[in-house]
């Protein structure tokens, strides 16, 4: 009994788990009363129900790796930092891959389930896309980026098959090969560099690289980590996976016309954070080294060395507003359309030049104190 018990507490929900079973029992209860006294029962009781189990599915599958996981405990990855541990022996606290536990305990859920509205495939469908969400994060953290790629995108055609529970479930069950082949070889190049808990030196380094320095410094700071323009292929992928689960989240609605209007509402959204980020980030401190009177007093309306920067916002715009029309007279559907546009309009904000460390420090611009440094300014 002792090594059966040691055996289901390997994958074992935490001690307050069935404290969780209090938001059960007050549905249950009501729908056994009505047992007792309508024949049939209110059956509309046990939609909120089990979708209480649904959400503690989610649950399970989120902490299914990250309870097991080196990388979510620091503590725990740099004590196994110091030991002789390698990737051929098991992990102290259990394995972060799947084990038949896992079964065990989605079948006690499951036999509880009897709403018939609500597929019971979908108990085993949302724990495995939750868990697989947090692999897909863990393997890009520690340096299995192809294979985080594939289940970011492979995860986008679970959502979208949504309504199939089956075949969603088959798609996260292949998905979940590539999750555990990505786990082994993750594990085989602990520690990982990037992954290793920050020391006390570093963590002051950084606190103090953060502090404003004040205007005009603080503009003429290099800020690595404030690219706004990154490298080409990795932009691309970006923009193609925004655009691909922008479809796949639109494509869950059963009125075509309710997934146009939803698609439309997500590309007016990025088309107004791109915009805003390529052209603000560049001109809030950054302004123009003469005024628009002075523009016009001159006949300087066009700087090129300094309006080169609007050359990406109205690039934007111009996308945006033709590429539904010209997709559409070519017969591609609507949905796909509006969301090839979204990964277009994307890529054109992450991947056009200049980047903003160039513009920093190369471009033909005045430093006006702007944002934070504003207050400060008005002091001296």
């Amino acid at each position: 009994m002792r090594s059966l018990m040691t055996w289901l507490r390997v994958a074992a929900p935490p001690p307050w788990a069935p404290y969780v079973l209090l938001c059960v029992a007050v549905p249950e209860m009501i729908y056994g009363f009505s047992l007792w006294l309508v024949p049939g029962g209110v059956v509309e009781v046990l939609t909120p129900r089990d979708l209480v189990w649904m959400f503690v599915s989610v649950w399970l599958g989120a902490r299914r790796l990250s309870d097991f996981h080196p990388l979510f405990h620091p503590k725990y990855r740099e004590w196994l930092r110091l030991t002789p541990w390698t990737s051929r022996l098991p992990l102290p606290l259990g394995p972060p891959h799947l084990i038949p536990q896992d079964a065990l305990w989605l079948a006690l859920i499951w036999s509880v389930w009897h709403d018939p509205q609500i597929s019971p495939l979908y108990l085993p469908l949302v724990f495995l896309a939750t868990y697989l969400s947090v692999v897909c994060v863990a393997l890009a953290l520690t340096g299995e980026k192809g294979v985080a790629w594939l289940l970011a995108f492979g995860l986008g055609e679970v959502v979208r098959q949504w309504h199939e529970p089956l075949t969603s479930l088959v798609i996260a069950a292949w998905l979940y090969l590539a999750a555990w082949i990505g786990l082994r070889r993750s594990l085989t190049r602990f520690p990982w560099p990037g992954a290793l808990p920050v020391t006390a030196v570093q963590a002051a380094l950084q606190k103090q690289a953060g502090q404003m320095l004040g205007w005009p410094l603080d503009q003429l700071l290099v800020r690595r980590g404030n690219l706004i323009r990154g490298p080409m292929l990795k932009s691309a992928a970006i923009s193609l996976l925004i655009g691909w689960w922008s479809y796949c989240v639109c494509s869950l609605a059963t009125n075509p016309l309710v997934a146009e209007m939803f698609v439309r509402l997500l590309l007016i959204t990025a088309l107004a954070i791109t915009v805003s980020r390529r052209a603000l980030a560049y001109w809030i401190d950054y302004r123009s080294p003469i005024s628009l009177w002075g523009r016009l007093w001159t006949f300087r309306w066009i700087i090129p060395r300094y309006d080169h920067i609007l050359v990406t916002p109205a690039l934007i715009v111009l996308v945006a507003s033709m590429m539904p029309l010209i997709l559409s007279n070519w017969q591609v559907p609507a949905l796909a359309a509006l969301a090839a546009t979204i990964s277009l309009v994307v890529f054109l904000a992450l991947a056009m030049p200049p980047s903003f460390e160039r513009w920093r420090l190369s471009g033909f611009f005045r430093i006006v104190p702007g944002g934070t440094n504003k207050a400060e300014f008005e002091k001296i």
